[in-house]
């Protein structure tokens, strides 16, 4: 990060509030203390950012529904960097979608869709919760990439689950988890992540979300930092 820089944080959210309350209600546990991203890790790599010389910083997430935002302290946190929320879901502030390149090492995808901020960043960082995955086997800071697809593109049908990168059945070896992994591969190509920090903290095993009835609860007091995507 040098002096006047755009930065953008990914964040994790899955589920949305409906979710998280459920899973409180059953475990006792807040979704950020178990599979989202904590806040609190946002506002001090935002803050790290800002120091760094950053002027523009921007949080992003395909966020299901407004209230996670507020209710679990994110927009309080952004008030307070001086920072802007921006849904990866939506075209605001911009007209359209940024269609991207995912250049010569395509696999699944030779474009994506983005919501055009995209364009716009000097450094981009991922802050995920560590986690196991169900389809994809885990899902790290290369994998949180996924929310940066806006939902409306890539869902078959109803809804924002994003079915279509789930579905490629049909290509290299037919085996859609394999290709879920190829389509994070394909994110990566287009987005550099220039710094992963993978918050294992307080976080789960055995899946993603409330969705997966093998997920639980963990604690392993960890956080994994690398400007290497891969080794993170």
């Amino acid at each position: 990060i040098k002096s006047g820089d755009t930065v953008g944080m990914k964040i994790n959210l899955t589920g949305g509030t409906p979710s998280a309350d459920g899973w409180l209600r059953s475990t006792g546990v807040n979704a950020v203390d178990s599979y989202w991203t904590h806040p609190q890790i946002v506002n001090v790599v935002g803050e790290l950012a800002k120091d760094a010389g950053a002027t523009k910083l921007f949080i992003l997430e395909s966020y299901y529904d407004q209230e996670s935002i507020v209710k679990f302290g994110f927009k309080q946190i952004a008030d307070t960097l001086g920072a802007t929320i921006i849904n990866t879901n939506k075209i605001s502030p911009y007209t359209d979608f940024a269609k991207r390149s995912v250049g010569s090492k395509a696999l699944i995808y030779s474009e994506i869709y983005q919501n055009a901020i995209f364009n716009e960043l000097d450094c981009f960082i991922s802050l995920p919760k560590a986690k196991q995955h169900v389809s994809a086997g885990v899902t790290h800071a290369m994998k949180n990439l996924v929310g940066t697809l806006p939902a409306p593109r890539y869902n078959q049908g109803s809804g924002d689950t994003r079915t279509a990168i789930h579905n490629h059945n049909d290509k290299l070896d037919k085996n859609a988890n394999s290709n879920l992994a190829r389509v994070v591969l394909d994110l990566n190509s287009a987005t550099k992540i220039h710094l992963a920090i993978n918050d294992a903290i307080k976080t789960t095993i055995g899946g993603e979300g409330p969705w997966c009835s093998t997920m639980q609860n963990r604690t392993f007091n960890k956080l994994i930092i690398s400007k290497d995507v891969v080794a993170a």
